[in-house]
C-alpha cells in the first residue's frame, strides 16, 4: 500500500531532481484526469464517471501531497542541521584563546569555514531549490512560512559567518605571532629530547643485548612505548607547524630509530 511504499522510498536518500520527477509525475496524472471527459451516452443511457474522476483524483493527489511531505521533512533536517553546523562553528569564533590548544580549535575553525566554503553554498542552493520545488507543484501548505524564512535566511547567515572567521584570523595574528615562537621553542626542546632517546636507543635499547631474546623482549616493549609517546609529540608539532604556515621540521633521528624498531619487531614477532 502507499504507506509502505513511502516507507521504503524514505528509507534512501533521495536529490531534489529525484522528488521533482515523481511529483511531476502525479502532478501531470492529477491534470489529465481533470480535463477527462466525466459524461458519456451509451445508447440511451447517460454514463456519469464523476465519482471514478474524483476517486483516480483524490488517489493521486494523495501520492503528490505524501511525496511532497518526505521532501518536506527531509529538507526540514538538512536545513535544522546546517543551523546547528552554523551556529556551533559561529561559538567556535567567540571564543578567546588563551592556550595553545584553544588557539588551534580557533585555527582549526577558520580553516574549516574556508575549505568548505563551496560545500556549504551546494548546501543552501539545495535546500532553497527544494522548498522552491514545493511550492512549484503548490505543496507549500505543507511547510511553515517560518520555514522559508530560515531558508532565505542560510545565505546570509553563512556570508556573515565567512566574513567574521576571516576578520578573527586577522585579529589573532598577535596571538599566533606568539605562539608561533612557542611552538619553536617546543621543537627545539623536542630536537634535544629525542636526540638523547636515539643515543640511549642505541647504547641500551634491544639491539644491544646480545643474544638474550628474554631480555630483548622486555626493551622492545619498554622502548615501543617510549617511541610511540615521541611519534605522537612529533604529530602535534607538524600540526602546530601547519596551523602557523612554518615548514616542517624533519627529524632524521626519530626516522632511524623507528626503522630500526620495524626490523627488530621482524624479528621478535
Amino acid at each position: 500500500d502507499r504507506h509502505n511504499m513511502m516507507e521504503k522510498f524514505s528509507a534512501k536518500q533521495h536529490t531534489c531532481s529525484d522528488y521533482d520527477d515523481i511529483l511531476q509525475t502525479y502532478s501531470r496524472l492529477v491534470d489529465e484526469i481533470k480535463g477527462q471527459k466525466v459524461y458519456f451516452f451509451e445508447s440511451c443511457v447517460r454514463l456519469n464517471l464523476i465519482p471514478l474522476q474524483k476517486a483516480v483524483q483524490d488517489h493521486a493527489q494523495g501520492w503528490l501531497t505524501g511525496i511532497g511531505e518526505l521532501l518536506r521533512e527531509s529538507t526540514l533536517k538538512k536545513m535544522v542541521e546546517l543551523e546547528e553546523k552554523l551556529k556551533s562553528l559561529n561559538a567556535n569564533l567567540e571564543k578567546k584563546p588563551a592556550s595553545l590548544d584553544e588557539l588551534k580549535e580557533v585555527l582549526g575553525t577558520i580553516s574549516g569555514i574556508r575549505n568548505m566554503s563551496m560545500d556549504t553554498d551546494f548546501e543552501i542552493q539545495d535546500i532553497i531549490e527544494r522548498y522552491r520545488t514545493l511550492g512549484l507543484y503548490n505543496l507549500s501548505n505543507l511547510f511553515e512560512d517560518t520555514e522559508q524564512e530560515r531558508c532565505l535566511k542560510l545565505t546570509s547567515n553563512w556570508d556573515a559567518l565567512s566574513l567574521k572567521s576571516k576578520q578573527v584570523d586577522v585579529q589573532l595574528t598577535p596571538t599566533k605571532v606568539k605562539f608561533t615562537k612557542i611552538t619553536g621553542k617546543q621543537i627545539t626542546k623536542f630536537k634535544g629530547n629525542m636526540s638523547n632517546f636515539a643515543e640511549d636507543f642505541m647504547a641500551n635499547g634491544p639491539s644491544s643485548i646480545g643474544s638474550d631474546l628474554d631480555k630483548g623482549l622486555e626493551l622492545m616493549q619498554e622502548y615501543s612505548v617510549k617511541l610511540k609517546e615521541f611519534e605522537n609529540q612529533r604529530t602535534e608539532l607538524v600540526n602546530a607547524e601547519k596551523l602557523f604556515d612554518l615548514e616542517i621540521t624533519a627529524y632524521p633521528n626519530l626516522i632511524a630509530v623507528s626503522k630500526e624498531m620495524a626490523s627488530l619487531k621482524m624479528i621478535y614477532s
